[in-house]
């Protein structure tokens, strides 16, 4: 990029915010990809629905933001949530509803576009999402510029896999790989978006297959654990069992919560700690409270991402039983601090976490059998200092020699940005 030259990059998606969990907590790649950008002397503009959250990002230092209403959006939102109730009008909600959403989004999106365009035009649009695909497509077309492609896993991926019929109900995932981009970025989060993109015969040269970054030095800065489980009144004594995630449906928090009971009958003084909110946390302590656990159970709510590492320090194992996959940010992080994992096998979880190498693997199957075995390998682990010690030792070591820092993975980004950029010349 030439000195004193500053080309215009639009960014599309469909949060309201950039920080999954407010400004510093929950997913931050989003955040880590404008910041690149800026650093790399781009002029990063941000399209973003008008949802009336998160206004005070509205003034991020740097970064241009854009926001857009959908027509009929909370209408159409209310309609959806009353008719997802009753079993027999749900294709309406899943085809009918979910397209005139789409539609209405894509033509908000874009008529936002095409007047800031008139101004002064992009060198290049992302979406980052399966809504904003349409939109930066056409975006792309109207001012001859190329487009990337850019999707946080494939949360519909293994059922498009095992069920291809499936496909015609998921149309919008399949959209953000049947329309053209310049580039197809896909998160290797473990939903095998790889396979899915295999699927839609997408060319190996438009894709890239990416795991994202960690902070693979945290773990390692001076701290003291003590100084946490003081400040938290946790005894030193205590064996901590830590999550750390988006409190969600499909995270299964209720597996951990029901696994409570038996560890706490065979390990004296544990502790529970989940990391995070979200809309199942007061059912979440429903569960504990009816189990009669809450006293082994301490939800934290909302955690800064720098904080973190602290709590991962502080514990004795962690453990992750989402039902997509478990290579989530947090497992990422758990293995790069050197901590005992148990997580289950589900996705491509396998690849990192080796059954009794670099962590314990539980088998999917029945929820009992789950919940039955997660508790016996948490129980197994927190048994055994030296199991534990060395499975944490192998999954450092595996962080060490397989992860992207974050500085890599978003130089990989740039350099991706900056090939675009040449071909659409080179065309």
């Amino acid at each position: 990029m030439s000195k004193g030259t500053k080309p215009i990059i639009w960014c599309f998606w469909p949060w309201s915010g950039m920080w999954s969990m407010g400004k510093g907590a929950g997913t931050s790649i989003c955040y880590r990809s404008l910041e690149a950008m800026l650093d790399a002397g781009y002029e990063v503009h941000l399209f973003a629905k008008n949802d009336g959250l998160s206004r005070r990002e509205e003034s991020c230092e740097g970064i241009h933001i854009h926001r857009f209403n959908v027509p009929m959006g909370e209408l159409i939102h209310s309609l959806q949530n009353f008719i997802g109730k009753v079993k027999p009008f749900r294709i309406i909600n899943i085809t009918v509803l979910q397209i005139l959403y789409y539609l209405l989004y894509t033509s908000a999106e874009m008529q936002l576009g095409i007047r800031e365009g008139k101004k002064r035009q992009p060198s290049l649009i992302y979406a980052f999402s399966t809504y904003d695909v349409l939109s930066v497509f056409l975006l792309s077309r109207r001012f001859n510029v190329p487009n990337i492609t850019r999707l946080f896993g494939i949360w519909e991926g293994q059922l498009i896999l095992k069920s291809p019929s499936q496909t015609i109900f998921k149309w919008q995932t399949a959209l953000a790989f049947l329309i053209p981009s310049t580039y197809l970025i896909i998160t290797d989060d473990g939903t095998q978006g790889d396979k899915v993109a295999q699927k839609f015969a997408v060319s190996a040269g438009r894709l890239r297959f990416w795991r994202n970054g960690v902070d693979i030095n945290a773990c390692s800065l001076d701290s003291n654990p003590e100084l946490l489980l003081n400040k938290l009144g946790i005894p030193q004594s205590t064996k901590i069992v830590l999550t750390a995630s988006r409190l969600d449906t499909w995270k299964r928090l209720d597996r951990v919560i029901g696994a409570v009971p038996y560890v706490a009958s065979e390990i004296e003084n544990v502790l529970f700690v989940i990391l995070g909110d979200g809309n199942e946390k007061g059912n979440l302590e429903k569960l504990a409270h009816s189990l009669g656990v809450e006293k082994s159970v301490r939800f934290t709510g909302i955690i800064p991402n720098k904080t973190v590492p602290e709590f991962m320090k502080a514990a004795d194992i962690f453990v992750s039983t989402n039902d997509l996959s478990n290579v989530s940010n947090g497992l990422l992080e758990a293995m790069s601090c050197g901590k005992c994992i148990v997580t289950l096998d589900t996705g491509d979880t396998k690849k990192l976490i080796q059954n009794n190498i670099t962590g314990k693997l539980v088998p999917t199957g029945e929820e009992e059998k789950i919940v039955k075995g997660l508790a016996d390998a948490i129980v197994n682990v927190l048994k055994d200092d030296k199991l534990r010690a060395k499975l944490g030792e192998n999954a450092r070591k595996y962080a060490e020699e397989n992860f992207y820092s974050w500085e890599e993975r978003m130089n990989m980004e740039l350099e991706l940005v900056e090939e675009a950029r040449k071909e659409r010349k080179r065309g």
